[in-house]
């Protein structure tokens, strides 16, 4: 039960956040006008890119060693919070030396936006959810967005960009400090255990890493073939319902981080480890199935007069959408099992499956010219990620049921 409650404490938390969120992304795009929304669409863009070089990977890696060896953590998140930053101010250099040299003139607000990652870097709570304290864990994901939205309204006047940037910026810092209440634990008296090395800390990290700019292509391909084969107006419906999609993955997010935080501490008993994973999925199948019927039977009727009847079509895209919204719970969960057993290849191989299986599905939608095509093209790909995940698992998992049983 206790399993469940946390499931649902912090899939409600990333849904709070995911409202707060689209509440921030409104009041920017009524303040901003179309040019400067488009400059602050391709910082934050920009500034994805940096994160997932910067985090490299590290944050699940330390997720997965400190719940498999607690008492070294000290050594641990020393080392991790080193890493992490030195690496954030690499990016950071890179990220101005090209902004500098290729746009001048934008790279103040591209540099803005992007020293987030150094907050995000800060950001302690994935040590929260080891400890099994998911509230600690979720305050960070509500207070960002709310914090970004309360910055805004408090702000006199309407502002420009660059307040909007400074309003980003300060929520992340806002996030980082409460989640520095992870800090408030039992420590050992001297440090014992040996956590991984700072090289194998980049090396497990370096496949989750490609995993996460891998996941960002998977999300925006389809989208650009849309908008150039179908046009503009299309692309627009097509991207409204990927938002919503994606928006309705919080609880696989939450399984995910919860999952890491559980398995591996029984990496050395493929039993129990393949009871435990049976549970968390099973509890993830009876939140998503349901939430995948209600979006397709109320977003028909509830899409146009909230979205505007001239994005009508988002709602029969959606519609399309979710064969792979059920597909990415389960791929999700294998992520982090496959994760938690140090299988990180494993999960990038997946993922450089579904980006070979996409780009022809993605030739066959723009010939056939329709919405519908695109998502069916994403749930194929999907499908085949799932079947490389699973049979790397088993296979991962029988061959430590073999070594146990020597």
């Amino acid at each position: 039960m206790r399993a469940t409650q946390r499931l649902l404490l912090l899939g409600a938390a990333r849904g709070l956040a995911s409202l707060l969120g689209f509440s921030g992304v409104f009041l920017v795009a009524r303040r901003l006008g179309s040019e400067e929304l488009g400059h602050w669409s391709l910082a934050l863009a920009i500034q994805g890119h940096a994160l997932h070089v910067a985090e490299f990977g590290l944050r699940s890696v330390a997720t997965a060693a400190a719940a498999a060896a607690p008492e070294a953590l000290p050594d641990l998140l020393r080392r991790y919070l080193g890493l992490r930053l030195l690496l954030a101010g690499l990016v950071l250099a890179t990220v101005a030396v090209g902004a500098f040299w290729l746009r001048p003139e934008a790279a103040p607000l591209v540099l803005l936006a992007t020293l987030a990652i150094l907050p995000i870097a800060l950001q302690l709570d994935w040590l929260a959810l080891v400890d099994d304290r998911p509230f600690v864990a979720a305050c960070p994901l509500v207070v960002r967005p709310l914090g970004f939205l309360l910055l805004l309204l408090g702000w006199p006047g309407d502002g420009g960009i660059f307040v909007v940037a400074g309003c980003y910026l300060a929520s992340w810092w806002l996030a980082a400090c409460l989640s520095w209440p992870a800090l408030r634990r039992p420590w050992p008296a001297a440090a014992a255990g040996r956590p991984p090395s700072p090289r194998r800390l980049l090396v497990r990290g370096a496949p989750l890493m490609l995993v996460t700019l891998t996941n960002q292509a998977q999300l925006s391909a389809d989208l650009l073939v849309a908008g150039w084969s179908l046009g503009a107006s299309a692309a627009g419906d097509y991207w409204l319902a990927s938002q919503i999609a994606v928006a309705a993955l919080l609880f696989a997010n939450a399984a995910s981080q919860l999952a890491l935080a559980r398995l591996p501490a029984r990496g050395h008993d493929p039993e129990r480890f393949v009871r435990t994973l049976r549970g968390e999925a099973r509890r993830l199948a009876l939140v998503a199935t349901p939430m995948a019927l209600g979006l397709g039977l109320l977003g028909p009727a509830l899409l146009p007069p909230l979205l505007g009847t001239e994005h009508a079509g988002a709602a029969n895209a959606l519609l399309w959408l979710l064969p792979w919204l059920l597909l990415q719970h389960a791929t999700t969960l294998m992520q982090a099992a496959l994760t938690a057993l140090g299988a990180e290849r494993l999960v990038l191989r997946g993922n450089l499956v579904l980006l070979l299986t996409l780009a022809p599905a993605l030739g066959a939608a723009a010939t056939a010219g329709a919405l519908p095509a695109f998502a069916l093209a994403r749930s194929a790909a999907e499908i085949a990620r799932a079947a490389v995940l699973l049979h790397g698992l088993g296979r991962r998992l029988f061959a430590q049921g073999l070594a146990s049983f020597a």
